[in-house]
């Protein structure tokens, strides 16, 4: 999604995309690699956009977000990613 068309969502919309694809990943995280870090990235699109969408401007909670979700993409966290789907 382009930047311009992401701004014009409500934040209540923006999170409900991105908590979407941490549910994918949760589904995908003991079964399939491939597709659980295919949700990560997904994820974390819709998250930089929202972190570029000026109606976030100032939050220091994207960014630390953005943060954890790295973490599980490096493979440093192997917990459930649902904490993050929750965290929403």
């Amino acid at each position: 999604m382009k930047q311009e068309r992401w701004n014009t969502v409500p934040k209540r919309e923006q999170l409900l995309h991105m908590g979407a694809a941490i549910l994918r990943a949760a589904s995908f995280q003991k079964s399939d690699p491939k597709k659980f870090f295919a949700s990560l990235r997904e994820a974390e699109q819709l998250l930089l956009l929202s972190i570029a969408d000026p109606k976030w401007s100032g939050n220091p909670w994207l960014p630390r977000f953005h943060a954890e979700l790295n973490e599980f993409a490096r493979g440093e966290r192997t917990d459930s990613i649902k904490i993050l789907y929750e965290a929403l």
